[in-house]
């Protein structure tokens, strides 16, 4: 990711009976996926917001075991897992993490409504290196 520049962006949408039909985590700015949102997808398409919602992280089959997978994987799962868990928990009025995530828009039809926010980086986050500067100095 740009060092200025941590955001993601989840959308999602969901049919008319509340089932998720897609979903997608992605950079902000360069529109980059942002780990594999295949898996997160392949396991909950169908799924009602509800069954999503009671869903813990550790309940998801990540493709193997979960000791198996890079700390760098594990990460971009959870990242993906919550950020659509707070997406949709702000759309539905369960909770507001106004400090986390925010709802950019909301366009629906007879059909399906689809959900496109915004996840904010923590306030404390450390600095981020840029992908470039971290490939020179490991190529010195």
């Amino acid at each position: 990711m740009p060092c200025r520049d941590t955001r993601a962006i989840v959308e999602f949408c969901l049919n008319n009976k509340d089932q998720l039909l897609f979903f997608d985590f992605h950079k902000d700015t360069c529109q980059k996926e942002i780990g594999s949102s295949r898996r997160i997808i392949r396991h909950f398409r169908g799924c009602s917001v509800e069954m999503i919602l009671e869903t813990p992280f550790d309940a998801i089959p990540w493709g193997g075991n979960q000791q198996q997978l890079s700390d760098e994987d594990s990460f971009l799962h959870y990242m993906q897992w919550r950020s659509l868990q707070m997406a949709l928990q702000l759309y539905t009025g369960r909770d507001s993490f106004i400090d986390e995530c925010r709802i950019l828009s909301v366009d629906w039809d007879d059909s399906e409504v689809k959900v496109r926010s915004e996840v904010l980086p923590p306030a404390d986050m450390p600095k981020v290196q840029a992908c470039s500067t971290k490939n020179r100095s490991v190529v010195k």
